[in-house]
């Protein structure tokens, strides 16, 4: 999309996973037009858009948050994200 800037992606794999980028990948995106940012889900295989999701906050695209989301994960103990 024209004007939205992305951060590093990061993979999260699926626990279950049967073959390769079997998962999903995880960008924060800083759309520009709206000044706001919103994660996007990507399926890891063939890169097809899951969902999306609205942040509250504005995340500049210099930040990086994935310590923000490894974290998370632990808290809930799901497999913390790398780097695909």
């Amino acid at each position: 999309r024209e004007h939205h800037y992305t951060t590093e992606a990061y993979f999260i794999p699926n626990p279950n996973a049967t073959q390769e980028d079997d998962g999903v990948v995880l960008v924060i995106v800083m759309d520009g037009p709206a000044n706001t940012s919103y994660l996007l889900l990507l399926h890891g295989i063939t890169f097809e858009t899951l969902t999306t999701a609205r942040l509250p906050d504005y995340i500049p695209v210099s930040f990086t948050a994935i310590g923000l989301v490894e974290s998370s994960c632990r808290k809930r103990g799901v497999p913390t994200p790398s780097k695909p």
